[in-house]
């Protein structure tokens, strides 16, 4: 087949864009794909092994690494020999060595402690989904002391196989209660990385955490309750298949029109690559912006005509559901023509994505996997086909939102699109994930004042899914530059102060709904200031003047105060979605900040 626009000869069969142009071939709609059941069967059982990759290559970083699991409880969990699941994964540390990373095996269900003098005893546990997770960081902690004490070959990558059955998944409380956020907590996988005692998940609430050293890279590769043998095989044999780079091919991205200007400058990279195709002329006006599909003019159920399922890297902007009947998707019209909700892409089209790929996703529990099987989460169904990296939110992410006027250069980017920007700017460049995703993180309070609670719940939301020494090959990417010389592995200076002093609900007397607090403020500028927002908001953002939600103060250690008034701006018809914008404002009344749940 040869293009109809370039005359390119077309190799792949079936292929619907030309890789030379880009033009539509104009191939049938993709079908709906079925992410299989778990149906174990004794078949499946015995190809419970991986074979070298097909094209084995060095490298002259060498890196290490720590693989950590549960042999026992994943053993059962997939109806697998423990002996045999064992082989598999020393298999897949021996293949590894010939791309310059070197894994452990770290078994929690059997792991003996170094002995703490001369006359004690060796000590070995074995943990199980019931241990609190304190007992699995103080396994990390002890690995980590003993290879510092023969003073070389000190692990620095940490790889978790295995859902929040197999190593559970750290809980800490939410830093932001009340505004527009329904969630008390959120599970991270940061505390791992993190593993100096058994009061870190306190210290990572008071966010005195941020300022240690990370000691590992780190990253997990989730598996549902529908998990299968060949969900972990498949994807270990795709890592070992681009453990030499990820190839660049293509990318394609899908965002929010509410946030296409902010989306085409998190994606500017992908566009000044060339991996984002150019598509102009070829769809419909509000089919698509900067080379980004919008939604939900792009729905679920004409994605399948856009959707570049080549593409090597996938960015999502758009809004996510946080029950297990939510697992798409979703896209919300202007509000000067609505604010409706459309579902725009589901698990079942992340699952026809054919070539390995990394996805980055901002969505509002675009990451979520506890509990779910592959049907129910984007994660694990992207996993459990093609893609090698997922990075996204377990819980409410927040964003910026364009203004009138705002272009892909001048948009103002916030929080989630601060992390996505900057991880897809480091891979691009050829750094492994784990370090993309330590210095996304630590751009966030680049940003924004030590001790902000939004941003300490991006910081902390955020996980990376995958082995965090992949990387993307250089060809296609850009250079490595100066832009992150040397990863450092903190979150913030070690001596960084705490600028934030409180994080607080203005008080209203019992009993009074938001607005008659605001009509009734002691502070009468309150009520001024909440009247500047309403026209502020219309003007730039077609809201309609409403009754804030909440109303929070943040006082700052220098005396300073800001202001956030808090409003929905749309709910799904089934309760899953609440979308808001917040706006802060100092004491007089200047807007310094418009931001929005994703």
């Amino acid at each position: 087949m040869f293009c109809p626009e370039c005359g390119h000869k077309i190799e792949e069969k079936g292929a619907r864009f030309c890789p030379e142009c880009g033009t539509d071939l104009g191939v049938a709609d993709i079908p709906d794909v079925n992410v299989p059941d778990a149906n174990v069967t004794d078949e499946n059982i015995a190809g419970l092994k991986i074979n070298p990759a097909s094209a084995k290559g060095s490298s002259s970083e060498i890196l290490y690494g720590l693989i950590f699991t549960n042999v026992g409880l994943l053993a059962d969990k997939l109806d697998v020999e423990s002996s045999d699941l064992e082989k598999l994964l020393d298999d897949f540390i021996a293949y590894k060595k010939e791309y310059g990373v070197n894994y452990r095996l770290i078994d929690a269900g059997n792991y003996t402690f170094a002995r703490t003098g001369l006359f004690s005893r060796e000590r070995t546990v074995h943990l199980d989904s019931d241990s609190p997770v304190e007992d699995y960081m103080e396994i990390l902690l002890d690995v980590h002391e003993k290879e510092e004490k023969k003073g070389k070959d000190v692990s620095t990558y940490l790889f978790i196989i295995g859902g929040n059955d197999i190593i559970p998944m750290p809980v800490i409380r939410h830093y932001v209660q009340k505004d527009g956020n329904s969630d008390k907590d959120i599970d991270t996988d940061l505390p791992y990385s993190l593993p100096y005692g058994r009061d870190v998940l306190a210290k990572l609430e008071s966010m005195d955490a941020f300022r240690y050293d990370q000691l590992f890279f780190i990253g997990r590769l989730p598996l549902g309750t529908d998990a299968t043998p060949e969900d972990l095989v498949g994807y270990l044999q795709r890592d070992l298949d681009n453990s030499s780079g990820i190839p660049l091919n293509f990318a394609y991205g899908q965002c929010d029109p509410n946030w296409k200007n902010v989306s085409a400058r998190v994606a500017s990279e992908l566009v000044s690559t060339g991996l984002l195709l150019d598509l102009e002329g070829k769809l419909v006006p509000g089919a698509y912006y900067n080379r980004l599909m919008l939604s939900p003019m792009i729905s679920a159920e004409n994605v399948s005509k856009v959707l570049n399922r080549q593409a090597s890297l996938y960015y999502f902007n758009v809004h996510g559901g946080r029950g297990m009947n939510m697992p798409e998707y979703y896209g919300q019209s202007l509000q000067e023509e609505g604010g409706n909700w459309y579902t725009v892409f589901s698990p079942q089209h992340i699952a026809a994505c054919r070539e390995a790929n990394g996805v980055v996703c901002e969505a509002c529990y675009g990451a979520k996997f506890i509990g779910c099987d592959k049907k129910h989460s984007m994660v694990l169904s992207a996993m459990s086909a093609s893609t090698l990296l997922f990075l996204g939110s377990s819980r409410v992410a927040w964003g910026s939102v364009d203004h009138s006027g705002a272009t892909p250069s001048t948009a103002s980017v916030g929080f989630a699109d601060i992390i996505a920007n900057t991880y897809l700017g480091a891979v691009l460049r050829g750094y492994t994930a784990g370090e993309a995703f330590l210095e996304a993180r630590r751009k966030i309070f680049g940003r924004y004042e030590f001790g902000e609670p939004v941003a300490a719940a991006t910081v902390v939301e955020f996980n990376l899914f995958g082995d965090p020494t992949l990387r993307f090959s250089a060809e296609g990417g850009i250079s490595k530059d100066t832009a992150f010389p040397d990863i450092q592995k903190s979150i913030v200076e070690p001596d960084a102060e705490m600028k934030v002093a409180s994080y607080e609900p203005v008080a209203r007397p019992e009993g009074e709904s938001v607005l008659d607090m605001v009509r009734n403020a002691v502070n009468a500028n309150i009520n001024d200031m909440h009247s500047m927002i309403a026209r502020h908001l219309y003007s730039n953002y077609k809201v309609d003047a409403r009754k804030p939600e909440s109303i929070f103060r943040l006082k700052y250690t220098d005396g300073s105060e800001e202001y956030r008034f808090t409003y929905m701006t749309g709910s799904h018809d089934d309760g899953g979605i609440k979308s808001y914008i917040t706006v802060s404002s100092d004491p007089e009344g200047k807007i310094n900040n418009v931001f929005s749940t994703k």
